[in-house]
């Protein structure tokens, strides 16, 4: 396979070029977020799994906010020592965005890093962005990568020899609806219609994982009517909180977090009269044990 993945930046759109010369191709993506690596209760050893099972497929890996946990800060009023890596304790943000690089970059793997309400709250409060410095870091480690904020499209281009193919628009918001019974999933009809014309529709931050396939009537370009799929990710969570049976979670009672996030395969296919992009989903979503 002849691939190359070039990212770049446009407003609020991040365009992931898939330059191939095959009239078949895929780009496989691992969709993560709520990762939270600097707190002590994050699974590294999972996210290294699944970290290295897309470097072995040869993919890209979007963390969809929430990386970094970033809220042991003196100032701020969620801090628990509890939660204090001993790694993180002379200059806390910089310790952490340098440990989070160190850990990214033993991966041979194109990032794209969007911000949580973890990275906008230091954002907001100390003027410094996290997410930006650690992209840039892992660039100076000679890593592909790009940053986006709480909201964005990513365009999925597949370009063969030069000429720009066929597309996939995925909508991304860190995520705003939640439930402990519904799990959020009432959301899926919301998505919907602010994000009308995106093939797929991605969120997390509730630590809730699931799937959802949408069905909604669309008119193709001779004006014929044709039903699509419209896909709905949620994805979960790396920081596991309930299985020492104490702390904030386990005394309100919280319901178990899902671990784990889903595999974006976007498989490629041109032939004479048409170009498509199918996706897939795999889940990569299990209990903490």
């Amino acid at each position: 396979m002849t691939k190359k993945i070039e990212l770049k930046h446009r407003n609020n759109v991040i365009e992931i070029i898939c330059h191939t010369d095959k009239t078949k191709d895929n780009i496989p993506v691992l969709l993560i977020s709520d990762v939270h690596l600097d707190n002590s209760k994050s699974r590294r050893d999972i996210l290294k799994e699944h970290l290295q099972e897309i470097e072995k497929k040869n993919g890209l890996v979007i963390s969809g906010g929430d990386l970094m946990d970033l809220m042991q800060g003196k100032s701020d009023r969620r801090s628990t020592k509890s939660s204090l890596m001993d790694i993180h304790k002379i200059a806390y943000i910089d310790d952490v965005i340098e440990d989070t690089a160190d850990f990214l970059a033993k991966f041979n793997l194109t990032y794209i890093l969007l911000d949580g309400n973890h990275e906008t709250a230091v954002l907001n409060k100390l003027e410094t962005d996290p997410t930006r410095r650690l992209c840039k870091l892992l660039e100076s480690k000679g890593i592909n990568c790009i940053y986006g904020r709480y909201q964005n499209f990513l365009k999925f281009l597949f370009r063969e020899n030069n000429r720009t193919r066929k597309t996939f628009n995925l909508a991304f918001h860190h995520g705003a609806w939640g439930g402990k019974i519904t799990k959020g999933v009432l959301s899926v009809i919301r998505y919907a219609s602010i994000y009308p014309d995106a093939e797929c529709v991605w969120s997390g931050h509730t630590h809730d994982g699931w799937y959802v396939a949408h069905s909604q009537f669309k008119l193709d370009s001779n004006g014929k009517m044709k039903q699509r799929l419209q896909h709905h990710i949620k994805t979960g969570t790396y920081k596991d909180e309930f299985s020492k049976g104490q702390g904030w979670a386990t005394e309100k009672l919280v319901m178990p977090s899902t671990c784990g996030g889903f595999l974006m395969n976007l498989r490629y296919e041109r032939n004479k009269s048409k170009s498509t992009i199918i996706p897939h989903f795999e889940s990569r979503l299990m209990a903490f044990n």
